[in-house]
């Protein structure tokens, strides 16, 4: 009994004991995480200042608007607003023996009012005033920097960021667009509505420094980063934020070569074998189109045994005669549908007004107060929503191509592969001299064209590094799938070479169920199905993703590359498969302009009246899809699956009008619009369409990229600068018209046709849509089969 009676006291006390151990061990976790939790704020407290990232610093996401509590310093302490000394305070912080004796002569040759050393200091930005003033880009004086020997000029990104920060959230309308407390708001105030993606990022700035060339001579970019980061630290924690720095070696001039892969100098490139390969072929179309000036002017006008010349390199030197050329650009044909080319002119300056209104997103703008207030008015739209304007080039080219390829099959006895695969040949090569020319320039001539404080960042990164790695990829026509940073407006040639594969097959389904003077309507029904279905898709992809319901053109969406990283820019604004909608509505007008001139159908009078009515509700129902963008893209998604429907009814609402518009004048219901867009100017322009769409990017892109500071925009400088782009487009636009695709397009009928020089000239396809297949629209079907079974 004893016994038992220890056994149950030493079980109690090793009870008491286990207990008293566990009570000790949760007093001690609950003391660690105490110690934790404020050792994290003494954490957060201590990450004022600032800090150098590797990281690229995203310019859609933001830290701000979701906490009202984030924000600095409440009063900024005495001094906090005295102008900080960059160079000094770099000095005094930098690990590199190097850049101090740099900064020392710097500093001492300011002292003694050196105007080099002046230049240096007043072309850097002015802190703390660059953060203070909320603007996002302080270029500073880039021509007096460069142009101080061995200095470099570099634009840093910087992120501003709260202690309380949380994780970065994309650009939403949850955060608030208005400033708290309205005309009495804070700095904080107007940083909390840098995460509304109606708003630009104020908290997102580009801070320009002028430095000596040995701050930047060393083992990397980041070294330099972090000295910049310890001098301005001061400055951080004086606001209470935490300052992110970050600095890519392409936003440096190239001064410091040694610190990065800086740019290629013109000297440096020249002796570079692909810079004179991609030379020579740019170069060798205006040699062709001179040589056949002088040949005309100077040989032929005194030699008539050189003037009726029928060799291999007379004729292919006569297809680069700009006078001839010249004179196919003038040329009616009883075949075209010559309203079309004043479609397409309309189009074009659409699509440059549209792309010269993306410039406040991408550049550097003065009142950015202005571009933002107007976001939510119907008229903003235009811009925000404007680029359902591209469905117009789909509408015209899917019109070409049924015309084209019905007519072929009503010559065909049955279905040829020989045939579609001319077509195939005929196309690419009618479209691709022009594009490879295009992009061997960006890729080769264009950043060696200018300078600026944004030339590395926007030209020389973001189109000609990209076009010499990417360039492949347009000359595929896969650039909407991958490699889409090369000439970006480009996607649209991919997408419409994509859907010309199938198109051979949709058409002869349309021309077999209708053939045999069965009902044309019978044969639309496999367009009708395929309509159906495009729509189908583009809901499933909207849905399915969570995407809005449209591409808006938003402040930042353009900002540092941000475009490519965008959802709805890849999923669904770039795709085939998306884009089929206005594509199939063109085949499906093509196809009943067609059958109405094959079984002669001539409009009634009360059908003429319905045709023309049509026309003015069809342009409210354009308007209408695009203004609709107030409802679906100002506000954040509620029912994403009910209001996924908007997309593919926008894009047959302003799909659906242009189709109408080109019927009606196809049969000759146009009136007054129709003889308005079938006017010689409207013809000549409209031939000219393809190769002003190639180049009108890259002259706005140089542009904005050449800015020196940033610039007010309002409507008159809009409307002034979308004047000069359009001249300079068409401009341009016909000097590679005459140099390139019209030789090459009667080269190329030259090859199909198999004739005499006399013949390429009659039969010339030069004016004609490259979306028309010249094999199939130009020669006899019979012939085509039998001249591509020959190459």
């Amino acid at each position: 009994m004893a016994g038992r009676a220890r056994g149950r006291r030493a079980a109690a006390h090793g009870a008491g004991v286990a207990l008293t151990t566990f009570r000790v061990l949760v007093v001690a976790v609950c003391l660690v995480c105490a110690a934790s939790v404020a050792g994290a704020d003494l954490d957060a407290r201590a990450e004022a200042g600032a800090v150098y990232t590797e990281d690229r610093l995203s310019s859609y996401e933001s830290v701000w608007g979701h906490d009202e509590a984030a924000g600095g310093v409440d009063r900024i302490a005495d001094g906090g607003l005295d102008r900080l000394d960059l160079l000094q305070a770099l000095r005094n912080r930098t690990g590199s023996p190097r850049c101090r004796r740099a900064l020392d002569t710097v500093l001492e040759a300011r002292a003694q009012l050196r105007i080099w050393a002046l230049r240096m200091d007043f072309s850097s930005v002015v802190l703390p005033g660059a953060v203070l003033s909320g603007a996002m880009s302080h270029l500073g004086d880039y021509d007096a920097c460069v142009g101080v020997p061995d200095a470099i000029y570099c634009l840093v990104d910087v992120e501003i960021r709260p202690l309380s920060s949380g994780k970065p959230h994309i650009l939403d309308e949850k955060s608030p667009f208005e400033f708290p407390n309205g005309h009495n708001a804070t700095l904080w105030d107007a940083l909390k509505t840098s995460g509304n993606r109606r708003r630009y990022r104020r908290d997102s700035q580009q801070w320009a420094m002028c430095l000596p060339a040995g701050c930047g001579q060393r083992r990397g970019r980041e070294d330099l980063g972090l000295d910049l980061a310890a001098a301005v630290s001061p400055m951080g924690k004086a606001l209470g934020v935490q300052l992110r720095l970050h600095l890519d070696p392409a936003d440096c001039s190239p001064d410091s070569a040694d610190a990065g892969s800086a740019p290629t100098t013109l000297s440096a490139a020249l002796t570079r074998p692909l810079f004179q390969v991609g030379s020579l072929f740019i170069l060798l179309f205006p040699a062709l189109t001179l040589a056949a000036c002088l040949k005309e002017d100077i040989f032929d006008r005194g030699s008539d045994e050189l003037k009726g010349g029928k060799g291999a390199v007379q004729s292919i030197l006569s297809c680069f005669s700009v006078r001839k050329n010249c004179r196919a650009l003038m040329k009616r044909k009883n075949s075209m549908i010559h309203a079309i080319q004043g479609i397409r002119v309309l189009a074009m300056f659409g699509v440059i007004a549209g792309h010269r209104a993306l410039f406040p997103n991408m550049g550097p703008i003065l009142n950015p107060e202005l571009y933002e207030n107007e976001f939510h008015t119907p008229a903003m739209m235009m811009v925000v929503n404007g680029n359902v304007i591209v469905t117009v080039f789909f509408v015209i080219t899917g019109f070409l191509e049924a015309r084209a390829w019905l007519t072929t099959y009503e010559k065909l006895p049955s279905f040829s592969y020989v045939v579609v695969l001319g077509s195939y040949i005929g196309r690419w090569l009618r479209l691709t001299p022009a594009l490879a020319v295009m992009v061997a320039f960006d890729a080769l001539w264009l950043e060696h064209l200018g300078a600026g404080p944004l030339w590395n960042q926007h030209v020389v990164k973001a189109e000609a590094q990209v076009c010499k790695d990417y360039w492949w990829t347009n000359i595929l026509y896969i650039n909407n799938y991958y490699g889409t940073g090369c000439m970006m407006q480009t996607w649209f040639l991919a997408a419409a070479q994509q859907m010309s594969l199938v198109t051979p097959f949709v058409m002869w389904a349309v021309h077999s169920r209708s053939s045999s003077g069965r009902s044309p309507w019978r044969g639309c029904a496999p367009l009708l199905l395929l309509l159906a279905a495009a729509c189908a898709v583009l809901y499933a992809c909207t849905a399915a993703y969570a995407l809005l319901p449209a591409t808006p053109v938003f402040p930042m969406i353009l900002q540092r590359g941000n475009l490519l990283h965008n959802d709805n820019f890849l999923k669904q604004y770039l795709p085939t498969h998306t884009n089929a909608i206005s594509y199939i509505v063109g085949l499906l007008a093509g196809a009943v302009a067609y059958f109405a001139r094959a079984r002669g159908w001539s409009p009634s009078q009360s059908a003429r009246r319905v045709l023309s009515l049509g026309i003015p509700l069809g342009y409210v129902l354009m308007n209408v899809s695009i203004m609709l963008g107030v409802v679906y893209l100002m506000y954040e998604s509620e029912r994403p699956w009910l209001e996924a429907l908007w997309a593919p009814a926008r894009t047959l609402a302003f799909s659906v009008p242009v189709a109408w518009v080109i019927v009606t004048c196809s049969l000759g219901c146009g009136g007054l619009l129709e003889w308005f867009l079938s006017r010689t100017p409207m013809l000549v322009l409209g031939r000219l369409a393809y190769c002003v769409y190639l180049c009108h990017v890259t002259l706005v892109i140089a542009t904005y990229a050449y800015a020196r500071q940033p610039l007010f925009v309002g409507r008159y400088t809009f409307f002034h600068a979308c004047a000069g782009d359009i001249f300079q487009s068409f401009l341009f636009g016909f000097l590679l018209h005459i140099t390139v695709e019209a030789p090459m397009s009667n080269v190329l009928m030259m090859l199909y046709s198999g004739v005499s020089k006399k013949n390429v000239e009659k039969q010339s396809a030069v004016g004609e849509s490259p979306d028309q297949p010249i094999s199939i629209s130009t020669l006899d079907a019979s012939a085509v089969e039998s001249q591509v079974s020959k190459l």
